[in-house]
C-alpha cells in the first residue's frame, strides 16, 4: 500500500505469481469523499486466491473524475511494472 501523486493505492501478489495481473478501476465516488486505501474484497481476493496480481487505487479526486481516473490507473500500473516487472 502507498501514495502515488496523491492516489492511495494498494498492490496484492500471490506467492508463486504466474505473471497474471487485473488493474482494478472502481468507478465513480462521491465528490468530496477522502481518497482512502482500497480494501481488497472477496471477488479480488478469489482472483488472487487463484494466483492473479491485483492492483488498485482510488483517484486523487472524487465525483467525475475521468481524466484523474485514467491517469491514477496508469500510474499505478507503471509502479507495478517497475516494482514486480512486466506482467503477461
Amino acid at each position: 500500500t502507498g501514495v502515488i501523486a496523491g492516489a492511495p493505492y494498494r498492490i496484492d501478489v500471490p506467492a508463486g505469481w504466474r505473471g497474471g495481473l487485473v488493474v482494478y478501476a472502481h468507478g465513480y465516488a462521491e465528490a468530496g469523499a477522502p481518497a482512502r486505501t482500497p480494501p481488497l474484497n472477496g471477488w479480488l481476493r478469489a482472483l488472487l486466491d487463484r494466483g492473479w496480481a491485483v492492483a488498485q487505487s482510488d483517484y486523487r479526486r472524487g465525483g467525475w473524475a475521468v481524466a484523474e481516473g485514467v491517469e491514477d490507473t496508469e500510474r499505478l500500473r507503471a509502479h507495478f511494472v517497475a516494482r514486480h516487472g512486466r506482467p503477461d
